[in-house]
């Protein structure tokens, strides 16, 4: 017994170079979008990117301010935050620090949801009686 031969004409490979360009136009297609998607993703993550960076050099900056402001070295900002950060409450006397160190009570206020109360010397009394009140 002998093999059946398998006849191609001109027509069959016609056929199938078309479905294959089908194909090939299809994943080409396919990858160029994607190549337009991640180069837009790229660019929108080199905005973010350099939108952070100025974020963290005004945060630095301002506070190399505060720090000159607040008069004190580095350690010794050092110190306020390592006793803010073990603080649960943080309270804040008007006229006993300086404009500087009260934006870094602020901040570290803001950045980690601990309360801060403001109190000016009038008020001293009452805030002690808050705080033997809550719980």
């Amino acid at each position: 017994m002998s093999a059946p031969r398998h006849r191609c004409d001109d027509g069959d490979i016609r056929r199938e170079h078309r479905a294959l360009m089908a194909q090939y136009a299809s994943v080409q297609e396919r990858c160029s979008l994607q190549l337009r998607q991640q180069a837009a993703e790229i660019e929108r993550l080199r905005t973010q990117m350099l939108r952070l960076r100025a974020e963290v050099i005004v945060r630095t900056t301002m506070l190399a301010w505060s720090c000159e402001e607040w008069g004190g070295e580095v350690s010794d900002f050092e110190a306020l935050e390592a006793d803010l950060r073990d603080a649960d409450l943080v309270i804040c006397q008007t006229g006993c620090i300086s404009h500087g160190a009260y934006w870094l009570v602020e901040d570290h206020c803001r950045r980690t949801g601990k309360r801060c109360v403001q109190i000016g010397q009038a008020d001293e009394p009452r805030v002690f009686q808050w705080l033997l009140q809550v719980p």
